[in-house]
């Protein structure tokens, strides 16, 4: 199993990647995300 999540800025540019394969803890994919996302919206 593959998973990749992109966190794109309001721009449109893509400011972080994340790639996991295997089975990894979707909750720890999913909390990395949302903490880039928090910084990027302040």
């Amino acid at each position: 199993m593959k998973r990749i999540t992109f966190v794109i800025d309001g721009k449109g540019v893509i400011r972080h990647i994340y790639y996991y394969e295997g089975r990894g803890n979707v909750a720890d994919h999913v909390s990395e995300a949302y903490d880039a996302v928090k910084q990027i919206v302040g």
